[in-house]
């Protein structure tokens, strides 16, 4: 199957420039500052930034940051450019070429411009959950207990709208986190049916074994409706520019990191305009996740360059009418609290700007302890814990042990961002972070730098 993209690794050699990869400097930031960093970065036509974030988290992360791009490349990409989707796939799942040109850092670096010079379409991301959309649960609860054939037929059906063979397409996929090999083999022979190009599905089954991601399902059918319309063009789109604290522009803190979400948090209690159309439009108890919702999609979401095409404006309607829905905003409440957000953006990057410096970092740092004052104490099996100024803080966890175990576990890190001690780690599957549990001291300590609880 990876042969099917031979052609996509030669595309993308060609933009190859074999600049040494180390003349990107790292920036110092957590993971997933860095991570949402790369992603922001990419969806804004950033280049230069996306090239660092990228060749940050390769160092953070390693090989991860494959499954990272390819996630982004379905999500962000999608039919856009399919041309660079496949070369994301192509390069992320074949190591061996990979080695052949140089070095994974040098591919990491040439694949982030790539992607950040591509047109976006986020229909995928729109259409992925479209079942929870109100007008469309009664029909995904339909779709849910009818046959494999039937759902196939709906997502076939021409006459059928986009969401509604979208929620025919995640049920073929399912609930579980590994879908059904014969209904997914049945769904890629659909596909082809329809007429995909190949690459594109080849693609598209490599990326959904690696990222076990049910967007990557949704990209050929939205290729399949955007080439029956009419003529697709490419929209330049204005973003609005963000201060940058040290290395790190404030739009990389959304509600998908935890310094996004307390800076989101303080916006939605101290601007005026915004609580005032929080008051209006959410119940108090869904402020929280109204504000993360339209922070995200005024600053977050934004891209610089659109593929424009029949269904696309209306799609990203009907994706942020859903996702700020289930956040609790009323329908009539949507718009205006988008309008609010942007319209008192400076004081929400304010916000940030405050938060990054508070935490270190943004702020370039050594990476050595040597001429730093820091603070050392003895760690509970005994062991001495030096702390040097930039360090994140811990960071609380829930997560399941390797016997099944829901846990709480504390990740503690490095000065440049990095975990400490990764291989006790991979011990644990991270479920979600657990904020309350910051203030708490744990019952019983592991070597090597995690607490756990018992739930």
């Amino acid at each position: 199957m990876p042969n099917a993209l031979v052609e996509a690794k030669k595309r993308l050699a060609s933009n190859f420039n074999h600049a040494d990869p180390s003349i990107f400097e790292p920036i110092l930031a957590d993971p997933w500052v860095i991570s949402s960093l790369l992603q922001k970065s990419i969806r804004r036509g950033d280049g230069d930034i996306a090239q660092r974030a990228a060749h940050t988290l390769f160092k953070l992360k390693g090989s991860a940051i494959w499954r990272r791009l390819m996630v982004i490349a379905f999500e962000d990409i999608g039919v856009g450019s399919p041309d660079v989707l496949v070369m994301t796939v192509a390069a992320g799942s074949d190591p061996v070429w990979r080695k052949q040109c140089g070095c994974d850092a040098h591919v990491v670096t040439t694949l982030a411009r790539v992607m950040a010079e591509a047109p976006k379409d986020r229909s995928g991301d729109y259409l992925t959950e479209a079942g929870d959309y109100p007008s469309l649960v009664d029909v995904a609860q339909a779709i849910a207990t009818a046959s494999l054939q039937t759902k196939l037929a709906t997502m076939c059906d021409p006459q059928l709208s986009l969401p509604h063979r979208a929620v025919a397409v995640r049920s073929i996929w399912g609930k579980a986190e590994t879908p059904s090999k014969n209904d997914i083999a049945a769904l890629f022979v659909a596909f082809r049916s329809l007429g995909i190009p190949e690459e594109l599905v080849v693609a598209t089954e490599i990326a959904a074994i690696r990222t076990r991601e049910p967007i990557t399902v949704m990209v050929p059918l939205i290729w399949q409706a955007a080439n029956a319309g009419q003529a697709a063009s490419i929209r330049d789109c204005e973003v609005r520019p963000s201060p940058v604290v040290g290395d790190v522009p404030t739009y990389a803190l959304d509600m998908h990191t935890r310094l996004g979400r307390e800076a989101i948090w303080r916006f939605a209690r101290e601007n005026d305009a915004m609580r005032a159309c929080l008051t209006l439009h959410v119940p108090l108890k869904r402020w929280r996740d109204a504000a993360n919702n339209a922070a995200f999609y005024a600053d977050a979401a934004p891209v610089s360059r659109r593929l424009m095409w029949d269904q696309s404006e209306s799609l990203e309607a009907f994706g942020i009418e859903r996702d700020l829905s289930l956040a609790g905003v009323r329908p009539e409440g949507v718009q205006p609290l988008l309008q609010t957000v942007r319209d008192n953006l400076d004081h929400l990057n304010e916000l940030r700007s405050d938060i990054l410096r508070r935490s270190n970092l943004g702020q370039p740092q050594s990476k050595t302890a040597k001429g730093i004052a820091g603070g050392i104490g003895l760690l509970p099996d005994g062991s001495l814990n030096i702390f040097i100024p930039g360090t994140p803080p811990p960071r609380w966890f829930k997560a399941r042990s390797q016997a099944g175990k829901l846990v709480y576990i504390r990740i503690d890190y490095n000065v440049d961002g990095s975990p400490k001690y990764p291989a006790e780690l991979e011990k644990f599957q991270i479920e979600a972070e657990a904020e309350d549990m910051r203030p708490k001291e744990p019952t019983e300590w592991i070597r090597n730098g995690v607490f756990w609880k018992k739930i």
